[in-house]
């Protein structure tokens, strides 16, 4: 039996992307329903393996991937298409929600570190429709867009067909995330005696376990986190003395 998961990621790998796209097309066309496909790629992934070797970079690259199938789960499937690029199907969602999606992984991956090592990813997306709506069509729509995204600074999601920005310059302004802050006080105030106490904390909306980055500056007694919801996009900026 042929094994359909990449050996270092465990995402799927080439061969099970391109038969998952397929047959998640005829689906959704077969529904009605639209169908969108990321494309992401890490930045400067060269210069991680060239400056910190090549198992830093596996790690990183291993990273990643767990951050991405944390915000996919439950939307679709993602996928190691090669090198750094990883990629990942949306079943059921328009162009708005792929890219409220894809800004949510855009900054969970800018908010993780991997033994000190920070990362960015830029990203491209296309959706069918009102994108081309055949597999191979709609991954060049998706790699067009990344090498737009990747073109205007990194770190970035932008969108086929996405219209220059207003103001000229190497990079338009970042998209913020659809989600915002949107915990109560006594909610933070949950999650902030969770993480002091090193114990997991669920989010408030869904349930599912917050993945938590602690970002206190050295020498500074208030502990300083950032918490975000792998299952709902939740985030949130939590402190020590948070009231």
């Amino acid at each position: 039996m042929v094994d359909s998961r990449d050996a270092l990621t465990q995402l799927g790998n080439r061969g099970s992307f391109d038969d998952y796209l397929r047959s998640s097309l005829s689906d959704a066309a077969s529904r009605g329903e639209p169908l969108a496909l990321v494309m992401v790629d890490i930045d400067h992934f060269k210069r991680v393996n060239d400056t910190h070797g090549h198992p830093a970079g596996d790690l990183v690259l291993k990273a990643v991937a767990t951050q991405l199938a944390a915000v996919v789960r439950a939307k679709g499937e993602c996928f190691r298409y090669g090198g750094e690029e990883i990629t990942f199907v949306l079943t059921n969602h328009g162009l708005n929600e792929a890219i409220g999606v894809a800004e949510r992984a855009r900054l969970a991956i800018e908010s993780m570190s991997t033994n000190g090592i920070a990362v960015t990813a830029s990203f491209g997306v296309a959706c069918s429709p009102p994108h081309p709506n055949s597999g191979l069509e709609l991954v060049q729509a998706a790699d067009n867009a990344l090498y737009d995204a990747k073109n205007r600074g990194r770190n970035v999601v932008r969108y086929f067909g996405e219209p220059e920005p207003a103001r000229p310059g190497p990079r338009e302004p970042e998209r913020k995330p659809v989600e915002v802050d949107g915990m109560a006080a006594d909610q933070r105030k949950e999650v902030r005696r969770r993480l002091l106490r090193h114990e997991a904390a669920p989010c408030p909306e869904c349930g599912a376990y917050l993945d938590a980055q602690d970002f206190t500056p050295a020498g500074t007694a208030v502990r300083q986190y950032f918490v975000m919801c792998p299952g709902c996009g939740l985030h949130a900026e939590i402190t020590g003395d948070d009231r």
